[in-house]
C-alpha cells in the first residue's frame, strides 16, 4: 500500500484507466462539515467524479475515453451529483465557505466573505498568505496528512485568526497531494527532513516578501501536529505552538493506532519496525527524542476518543515539557475523536478557537 500513490479512475475488464488532474479523488481540506473525498457517478456513457491539481478540486467527465473538465480552477468541488443530463455540485472558496451550482450559483451564507489570501509559490512549493498588516503577529498553519493539502477552499480557522489582526500563513511542502506522485513519494523516508526544509524556507520568504515584522505562532493537526513537535525541537524561531491531534513518538502510535502498525512502517521506509534498525529510525524521527531542546511555549489540544493519533501521543509531549519547566497546557475534549476540529462536538469546537485566539493573543500580543 503507497498512502501517496495518484488515484485513478480504473476500468479493469476494459484495460484501461484515466487520471484526472494530477490524482482522482479530492485531497483539498477545509475546516468545513462537507462531502466524501472520493466520489464517482456513472451516467450512461460517462464517468463523473473529482481530481485534483494542486490546491483546487475539479468535476471531470470521462466519456469516450477521454477527461474533460467540467469546472475550472481557482476553487475546490466538494460533492456533486449527475441527473438526466444536468449535473450540481457545491463547492468552497478561499472567500466563501459554500456555494451550490445547479443552472445558477446560489449562496446560501451571503452575508459571510473572507478575506483573499495572496498565493505564493518559493521554489516550487505552492502556498498563501491571507494578509492584514506587516505588524501584525504571524500564524504559521501546518497541513496534515502528510499526503493531504491546503488550497482553495475556506478555512473558518484561518478567517477567525485574519479577522482577529493575524496573518496567516499555509503552503504545502513536499509530501502534499496535488503536485504528482513524485512530489507527494519524496517525503518517504524523510520526514522532519525536506518537510522541516520547505516549511522554514516558505515561512522565511513570506516573512521577507511582506516586510512582516511581528512576532510568529506555529499550529497543525495531525501530520501537522508532528511537524509543530518536531519544529519546537529544531528553532526557537517561534514565539508559541499548538500541537493538535499529534504526533511526538513514531515507536508508541507504531501498533496503537486505528491506521495499522504499517502506517509509519511505510511512511518512514521501515521494513520491520520491531527490528533494533526500525526501532531506532523510527525513535530518531520521534520529536520526543529530541524534546529537551524544546524552548516554546506549547499548547496541546486532543480529543480523549482519538485512535489515530492516540492521546498518549500529546500527553508524552506534555508531561517532557512541564518536566522541562515549558509553559505548556494540555486541553482534552471530551467525546472527541480525531476529527475534532471539523467534526467534534460544537460547544467543543467554539472552545477550540477561542482557546487557540487566546493562546495566540498571550504570546504574540
Amino acid at each position: 500500500m503507497s498512502p501517496w500513490a495518484n488515484l485513478e479512475v480504473i476500468l479493469p475488464e476494459e484495460g484501461k484507466s484515466f487520471l484526472c488532474g494530477m490524482t482522482c479523488g479530492n485531497r483539498v481540506l477545509t475546516d468545513l462539515f462537507d462531502g466524501a473525498k472520493i466520489n464517482l457517478e456513472w451516467v450512461g456513457d460517462s464517468i463523473y467524479t473529482l481530481g485534483q491539481i494542486r490546491g483546487s478540486t475539479l468535476l471531470y467527465r470521462i466519456s469516450d475515453n477521454k477527461v474533460e473538465e467540467i469546472t475550472r480552477e481557482g476553487l475546490s468541488v466538494r460533492g456533486f451529483s449527475v441527473y438526466n443530463n444536468y449535473y450540481s455540485y457545491f463547492y468552497s472558496t478561499p472567500t466563501k465557505p459554500s456555494l451550490l451550482f445547479y443552472k445558477n450559483i446560489y449562496d446560501p451564507n451571503p452575508s459571510i466573505e473572507g478575506i483573499e489570501p495572496k498565493q505564493i509559490n518559493v521554489d516550487g512549493i505552492e502556498g498563501w498568505i491571507i494578509f492584514t498588516g506587516k505588524e501584525n503577529p504571524i500564524v504559521f498553519s501546518i497541513h496534515g496528512g502528510p499526503h493531504m493539502a491546503y488550497g482553495n477552499a475556506y478555512f473558518i480557522e484561518f478567517q477567525f485568526l485574519a479577522r482577529n489582526g493575524f496573518n496567516v500563513i499555509y503552503c504545502n511542502p513536499r509530501g502534499s497531494q496535488g503536485y504528482g506522485e513524485e512530489f507527494a513519494s519524496t517525503l518517504v523516508g524523510k520526514w522532519g527532513e525536506i518537510d522541516f526544509e520547505d516549511l522554514m524556507k516558505f515561512y522565511k520568504k513570506v516573512r521577507e516578501e511582506f516586510s512582516l515584522t511581528g512576532k510568529a505562532g506555529l499550529t497543525g493537526g495531525s501530520y501537522g501536529g508532528y511537524m509543530t513537535n518536531w519544529i519546537i525541537t529544531r528553532t526557537n524561531e517561534f514565539s508559541c505552538a499548538i500541537s493538535e491531534r499529534g504526533i511526538s513518538n513514531l515507536i508508541s502510535m507504531c501498533g496503537t493506532s486505528d491506521i495499522g502498525f504499517w502506517f509509519n512502517s511505510i511512511e518512514l521506509g521501515v521494513k520491520d519496525p520491531w527490528s533494533q534498525d526500525g526501532i531506532q529510525k523510527l525513535l530518531t524521527h520521534s520529536p520526543i527524542y529530541y524534546v529537551k531542546n524544546v524552548k516554546t511555549p506549547t499548547l496541546f489540544i486532543h480529543g480523549e476518543e482519538d485512535y489515530r493519533c492516540p492521546i498518549e501521543q500529546a500527553e508524552q509531549m506534555f508531561t517532557a515539557l512541564k518536566m522541562n519547566n515549558i509553559d505548556t497546557l494540555l486541553v482534552r475534549y471530551q467525546g472527541d475523536g480525531h476529527e475534532h476540529a471539523r467534526r467534534g462536538k460544537p460547544k467543543n469546537m467554539k472552545d477550540r478557537l477561542s482557546l487557540k485566539l487566546n493562546w495566540f493573543k498571550k504570546y504574540l500580543a
